[in-house]
């Protein structure tokens, strides 16, 4: 099993993005609240009130009733399991990138920190070194 961590919730929108029968983060605006806490592929465990109630095997549509009922509540957590997509694609631009890309297999690790100049640092977000991501036919 995937490690697992309780997030305490804002009140109000967090604009973040479910899917499933057990919800899986979707999608994070970057106008969240919740922008960089949590990632695609996250699964939802739990949702805790502030209350002490414990709200567990929720689907997606059930999950999203319950974070806008209990949107004003300062004190809900939600349990996220932190699982990842099988595979990620990227791609990248012609040319220099910054980076030592190292075959394990059908996988390929960047092995490199990203410069802030470098074309794969964005609006303050980059790929992490040390991350493996797999590579399919015609990505590069």
């Amino acid at each position: 099993m995937a490690p697992s961590c309780k997030v305490p919730l804002p009140t109000g929108s967090l604009k973040v993005a479910f899917k499933g029968d057990i919800p899986k983060v979707s999608g994070v605006d970057q106008a969240s609240p919740m922008y960089g806490a949590f990632k695609i592929g996250y699964t939802v465990l739990e949702l805790e009130l502030g209350d002490g109630t414990v709200m567990q095997g929720l689907d997606t549509r059930e999950l999203v009733a319950a974070l806008n009922e209990h949107s004003n509540d300062p004190k809900r957590r939600m349990k996220m399991e932190m699982t990842l997509p099988k595979e990620s694609v990227i791609v990248l631009q012609a040319g220099e990138h910054g980076l030592i890309i190292e075959a394990f297999g059908n996988f390929y690790l960047f092995s490199t920190i990203i410069t802030y100049l470098s074309v794969l640092f964005h609006n303050g977000s980059k790929l992490q070194s040390s991350s493996s991501y797999r590579i399919t036919e015609g990505c590069l």
